[in-house]
């Protein structure tokens, strides 16, 4: 698990030094067939018993590269990836009680995986399985917005004024508010 987590993360600081300055030199890339592998491998795993600790938090860092890859660019890496988190995430609403061993499952890290999977229905050539995978996302945290009446979390930058904070707060009351005004712009720029 160890080395699909160094995967997952070379990729992501590749793309990083990627945006920052394309004329240093860089890490080695890591091919896009090398992260899709390793993502399938990890969804294998999942679909394992002995497997179960793989939710524990020695491995939160593994998920959080996962949650990284929500965005990578290339469409077999997002769809299994976006098959990942949902996995991810069904096995924390399943369960009737948390180990003291498992990942925390907070509001932050699902909001973060909503908004990517929002941007991922944005892409230009969306494929059925992968607007699949994001409608079961999007649905699996509505209802867990819905059962904990949970509050939209601003995201903060260092450019934040509070004047904008103030805007957000008073925009999204909740996030399931916030998830539904998403769906409204979504469907209303398709069809225009």
């Amino acid at each position: 698990m160890k080395c699909i987590s160094t995967i997952l993360y070379s990729s992501k600081r590749v793309r990083d030094d990627d945006q920052e300055d394309e004329n240093d030199n860089k890490s080695e890339e890591i091919g896009w067939e090398l992260i899709y592998s390793s993502l399938n491998v990890l969804l294998k795993m999942t679909e394992i018993a002995e497997f179960d600790d793989l939710y524990s938090n020695k491995n939160k860092r593994l998920w959080d590269n996962v949650i990284d890859s929500l965005l990578y660019p290339h469409s077999w890496i997002r769809i299994s990836s976006s098959k990942l988190v949902l996995e991810f995430l069904k096995r924390f609403e399943e369960k009737d009680g948390k180990d003291d061993n498992d990942i925390e499952v907070d509001d932050l890290m699902v909001q973060t995986i909503v908004s990517r999977s929002f941007r991922q229905l944005g892409a230009p050539d969306i494929s059925e399985k992968m607007s699949t995978s994001v409608a079961r996302l999007l649905a699996l945290s509505s209802k867990r917005y819905i059962r904990e009446n949970t509050k939209y979390i601003v995201e903060t930058t260092n450019n934040d004024n509070s004047s904008e904070k103030a805007k957000a707060k008073k925009v999204y009351k909740s996030a399931l508010e916030w998830v539904v005004s998403h769906i409204i712009i979504n469907t209303s720029s398709s069809y225009n």
